[in-house]
């Protein structure tokens, strides 16, 4: 498998190992970006992942799939933070699983004329009951 061949065929591998159609799609495409330092946009009729913002391997998907993916990427990021981000994009913090405490941050855009999304591992933070239990206020996040 050539290196350009990479994410896109590890995508479809995860996809086809999960089972979890387009829902499980955005957490896979998430966790690949960040190992990839990538960036996904949809320009010119193809889906591309580009890294360093060069080249672009072409992922199989439609423009409707991939803004599916980009309005679960802000539900995910309302979710964490009421108000930090529009169903159009912005910059955002999501956890894919509540008590691990990892936090990674995407940025997005989902309008009619431009379609992206980047992400990054943030830092550890604490799951809101663990703050409580270390005696910080809600209001301290």
């Amino acid at each position: 498998m050539s290196e350009r061949e990479g994410f896109a065929e590890r995508l479809k591998a995860a996809m086809a190992a999960s089972g979890e159609g387009l829902g499980g799609l955005f957490d896979h495409l998430v966790k690949l970006l960040i190992e990839e330092d990538g960036v996904v946009e949809f320009r010119d009729g193809r889906c591309l992942m580009r890294r360093d913002g060069v080249g672009g391997e072409e992922l199989p998907l439609t423009k409707g799939a991939f803004r599916i993916v980009l309005a679960r990427a802000a539900a995910l990021c309302e979710e964490f933070a009421p108000g930090s981000v529009s169903p159009y994009g912005g910059e955002g913090r999501l956890r894919f699983a509540p008590d691990d405490g990892v936090v990674h941050r995407i940025s997005f855009v989902n309008t009619t004329g431009e379609q992206r999304l980047e992400a990054w591992r943030e830092e550890f933070v604490p799951a809101p009951a663990e703050r409580l239990a270390e005696g910080l206020s809600p209001a301290a996040r």
